[in-house]
């Protein structure tokens, strides 16, 4: 395991925690958490964030449609 990959786990460790204490605490940014967290893993697995992620999808089905892929 790379440092890269050892620091992202730990990072992905780390904000699933604190979404699990803030479920628990009054006012706690849970959504904001929950957002982090969708990032941290898409960066992980895809490396890249939700939002470029989502971009990419729309850029490629527009191609798509215009038959510009194989």
């Amino acid at each position: 395991m790379t440092t890269y990959e050892y620091a992202m786990t730990a990072l992905n460790d780390a904000i699933y925690t604190a979404v699990r204490a803030a479920n628990n605490e009054d006012g706690a940014p849970v959504e904001a958490l929950r957002r982090m967290a969708a990032d941290v893993d898409s960066l992980i697995d895809h490396r890249c964030t939700v939002a470029e992620m989502r971009d990419t999808m729309a850029f490629y089905n527009g191609a798509k449609l215009a038959g510009l892929t194989g």
